[in-house]
């Protein structure tokens, strides 16, 4: 069931872009720079805690980089119990193997420069703290007479100059292309600044589907991640020249 899960996340996250709306120019940048350094992050370059919330079930997984088998993970506890030999084993076949094999690609699918363009931002509020804007996503698995209910709203940190929260959800009933209406969608996700860096917090997904009125499926799930430690720093500018220098001698 995870396994099920954990895909229909990554198909719904990766097919996710934005159409242009109303364009603010010196916001753009600083909000363009933010979902850049969230997409350039290495996951697999961070030990960390992921905990796994769907269907009435808890786990908390761990990711340790310098670990060579199975990616990284390893689980350590289901509702508030160390694993067992059965639960470890049956988290790894349904885990580890719907991670990236390439080491090169990111460990989180959902890049948020292909949900949000910096020209489709419109300012809502803003105050020395925060700002909040919106913004009209698309599904590409959404007809196009639907686009117009899903709408977007998204949060920046104007004193650290981050985003920290992105929400995309369902106004009406979401007619699909394969034939599926979604009956109620909505992604939420956070973030959290480390080391420098902007990490995932949490992700929350909650959508219903239906198939000639009857509910097909319903999944509420909620990803945090905690307990961020950087394990392996990426190279500094220096180092990236020497080795692209090296590379081309």
């Amino acid at each position: 069931m995870f396994k099920r899960i954990f895909w229909l996340t990554v198909i719904l996250l990766s097919v996710i872009h934005c159409r242009v709306a109303i364009a603010a120019p010196g916001i753009n940048s600083a909000v363009e720079h933010s979902m850049l350094m969230i997409d350039e992050v290495q996951l697999e370059r961070w030990a960390f805690d992921r905990i796994l919330r769907a269907d009435d079930q808890t786990r908390i997984a761990h990711h340790e980089p310098r670990q060579q088998h199975f990616n990284g993970w390893s689980l350590r506890s289901v509702n508030g119990k160390p694993s067992s030999i059965d639960e470890q084993w049956q988290f790894l076949q349904d885990f580890a193997p719907a991670q990236p094999e390439s080491k090169n690609k990111p460990l989180v699918e959902n890049r948020l420069t292909r949900m949000v363009q910096p020209d489709s931002l419109a300012l809502l509020s803003k105050t020395e703290v925060s700002a909040r804007y919106s913004f009209s996503p698309r599904l590409n698995s959404i007809d196009q007479t639907s686009l117009a209910d899903l709408v977007g709203l998204l949060w920046f940190d104007v004193k650290h100059q981050h985003i920290t929260k992105v929400e995309i959800k369902s106004t009406a009933p979401l007619n699909s292309t394969s034939g599926v209406i979604f009956s109620d969608f909505n992604l939420t996700l956070t973030f959290v600044r480390e080391q420098g860096f902007v990490l995932p917090q949490r992700v929350e997904m909650r959508f219903e589907g239906q198939v000639d009125g009857l509910n097909v499926f319903a999944q509420d799930t909620q990803q945090s991640y905690q307990n961020y430690q950087l394990i392996f720093p990426p190279p500094t500018f220096a180092e990236r020249l020497i080795s692209d220098k090296q590379a081309n001698m």
